[in-house]
């Protein structure tokens, strides 16, 4: 089951990672809606682990995500738990802003 969060969640994070790498093929696209901008120079994110952060997640409801398909709401189906939520990336030599 955490495999396929996990999969899951790495599938909706593709298009950023590829827009933030530039390897989008949409080059005139711009930014995407939700992205903050330039990472630091030497902060690749596509490099890096999923942390546990008890504390700090989660931000919201499944439901209160656009970007959350109807298909992969975790807690909608049934999922009893939500320990998967407490998962973040963590990209090697740099942080996320919050």
């Amino acid at each position: 089951m955490k495999l396929l969060a996990v999969l899951a969640l790495v599938s909706a994070a593709a298009p950023f990672l590829r827009a933030v790498a530039g390897q989008g093929g949409d080059e005139g696209a711009g930014p995407l809606p939700f992205a903050v901008g330039a990472a630091p120079a030497g902060c690749d994110i596509g490099q890096g682990e999923w942390v546990h952060d008890e504390a700090a997640r989660p931000w919201y409801q499944e439901w209160e995500c656009p970007y959350i398909q109807p298909q992969l709401t975790c807690q909608a189906h049934g999922r009893p738990d939500k320990g998967y939520q407490h998962w973040r990336w963590q990209p090697r030599g740099c942080s996320l802003p919050r």
